[in-house]
């Protein structure tokens, strides 16, 4: 509460950075979001190039909503969420979407303003 998009996306990336997250308990995993990064280090130590491959499997969560951002590439980033259609309506993903495409237009476009 109290801060702004940068903000918001700074203390996010500490979050992932640091490793400070927890593993839902294995009972109540198909009663809680599931939020995934998956980033490449796309250095080359000791002549070695990673080569990513996008694999498609981001939709096969027990999680009422998934939300996995995937880097491609160097230069990309693919937010792919997935929704199960017997706990969210179609109205509530759109929601959902217009709430996440406000947020990053925010995020880009006035990132000191306030979140809502």
């Amino acid at each position: 509460e109290g801060l702004h998009y940068a903000g918001v996306a700074l203390a996010l990336n500490v979050i992932v950075k640091e490793r400070l997250w927890r593993q839902p308990p294995v009972v109540s995993q198909a009663a809680v979001p599931f939020v995934n990064f998956m980033w490449t280090d796309f250095e080359e130590p000791n002549g070695f190039k990673p080569i990513p491959a996008y694999k498609g499997k981001e939709g096969s969560s027990v999680s009422p909503i998934q939300v996995v951002v995937v880097q491609p590439s160097r230069e990309c980033w693919r937010i792919v969420c997935t929704f199960k259609s017997e706990v969210y309506t179609k109205d509530q993903v759109e929601r959902f979407v217009g709430y996440l495409e406000e947020s990053l237009r925010c995020l880009i476009e006035a990132p000191l303003s306030p979140t809502l």
